[in-house]
């Protein structure tokens, strides 16, 4: 049975897009019809990635357990996300440099399965560049991704195309339109204070909007300009006029979070992953590239695009833009990445090799 490690440790942490990469890469397990030993090392929530995910080895986050893991694995698997980022600080490239050194350690195999590139500055700096280089092969999520990881990978063929592997989950549970109505969904989080003037998000809150407003939190943790820290900081007015939906991230079911988005005809978010299930619900959806990130999956899906938060009227106007997916843009992306997880499946059969310069097949 093959051993593969998930060695991104940010799951169990509060951001249920996290929950739907996990939900689709299981997915593809099945797909495969592999039978495969699956652990991962988390400092989060292991309880109620227990409950979830139960298929999974959920381990303390420890220096002599992670070390251990690896080099017992065929693979170290980087599982979705944006790994090479720079935006949110240094966490994740500290946590990929520690685990890299280990891989190399034991001669464990490296993989990235849906990975994303927060921009091409962040992909060369000298220390994701490291990291991409010790990979035997990486399948990115988007074209944007793909260029930049490819422009530094040394080799480029140990970089190949793929999507987001939440994308497997969304298409298995048949979601598109199930409970479609008239409210419009906000996901806002963003990074630099600059992108957002909270006086004029709160105008647009308190105009005229007969359809409702629902204010969704991707993320349940009240980070700096998240979406709960946001609501927080709303006058008892507006928080009486619209609906704050959180999920219930630490009993919740995975199905349970798609629960806020039911009822919705709009969506505008800056989240990837939120913009990516209203995609899959078939609600008209805008997108705020608060990142290039976000560029990628707005090229990548045909995404409408919120031009700025910084006015109420733009904010309007960007609800407004919002378009509905084509089921034709989707299957694209769910056949991506159903070949790229199939791909990575039939690289564990491979040999062992060197992590630096070794062969793109693994």
């Amino acid at each position: 049975m093959p051993h593969i490690h998930i060695g991104h440790h940010y799951f169990g942490s509060g951001n249920v897009g996290d929950d739907w990469m996990l939900a689709g890469f299981l997915s593809s397990v099945d797909s495969a019809g592999i039978d495969v030993r699956l652990t991962c090392c988390i400092p989060h929530d292991r309880e109620a990635m227990r409950l979830r995910f139960p298929r999974i080895e959920w381990l303390e986050y420890e220096r002599g357990i992670r070390a251990h893991l690896i080099s017992q694995a065929d693979a170290w698997l980087g599982l979705g996300d944006t790994p090479f980022q720079s935006d949110t600080g240094n966490w994740l490239l500290d946590h990929l440099e520690e685990e890299m050194d280990m891989c190399e350690r034991c001669d464990t195999r490296v993989f990235f399965l849906g990975v994303g590139a927060e921009s091409r500055d962040a992909v060369h700096s000298p220390r994701a560049t490291r990291i991409i280089r010790r990979a035997c092969r990486i399948w990115s999520r988007d074209e944007l991704s793909d260029e930049w990881i490819r422009a530094v990978a040394g080799d480029p063929k140990r970089v190949a195309p793929g999507a987001d592997v939440a994308n497997l989950y969304f298409e298995g549970l048949g979601a598109r339109g199930r409970h479609r109505g008239a409210a419009v969904g906000l996901v806002i989080n963003l990074e630099r204070p600059e992108q957002l003037d909270i006086p004029e998000l709160a105008r647009f809150l308190s105009g005229p909007e007969p359809r409702g407003i629902r204010w969704i939190a991707q993320e349940v943790r009240n980070l700096s300009i998240s979406e709960v820290c946001l609501w927080e900081r709303f006058d008892t007015t507006i928080r009486e006029r619209i609906d704050l939906a959180v999920p219930d991230y630490h009993g919740g079911s995975i199905d349970s979070f798609l629960l806020p988005y039911d009822g919705l005809s709009t969506l505008l978010s800056t989240r990837y992953h939120s913009a990516l299930a209203g995609a899959w619900m078939g609600i008209a959806v805008s997108a705020y590239a608060r990142s290039k990130k976000l560029r990628g999956l707005m090229n990548q899906l045909g995404l409408s695009e919120c031009a700025s938060l910084t006015s109420a009227e733009a904010i309007a106007a960007g609800i407004a833009a919002a378009t509905v997916v084509s089921p034709d843009a989707l299957k694209v992306v769910s056949a991506t990445t159903l070949a790229a997880c199939l791909e990575f499946f039939s690289l564990l059969e491979s040999p062992r090799t060197k992590q630096a310069g070794g062969p793109a097949t693994g």
